[in-house]
């Protein structure tokens, strides 16, 4: 591996700018009556009225976890694509 692509790398584990972070829209989860969905950052089950957020690759998340998240890493905790915004 060439530098510039090492440092590439290495730079989209660094976290998104909290203006990145805040266009990404929240909005109220209202729950799945066929299955439960699990939040991919903590792991724990979304409940229905809890404040969450999709990213561009389409993953859900509850909307504090993944802003946390977003803070140190700009990889989608599911998917570990760069979330681009």
């Amino acid at each position: 591996m060439d530098m510039k692509s090492w440092l590439k790398e290495v730079l989209k584990y660094n976290g998104l700018a909290q203006s990145a972070i805040d266009s990404l829209v929240g909005m109220e989860y209202e729950g799945n009556p066929v299955e439960s969905e699990i939040c991919l950052a903590c792991y724990k089950e979304m409940k229905g009225g809890e404040m969450s957020k999709y990213l561009p690759c389409s993953h859900l998340f509850h909307g504090k976890c993944i802003d946390d998240h977003l803070k140190i890493s700009k990889v989608c905790p599911a998917c570990m694509e760069e979330v681009m915004v």
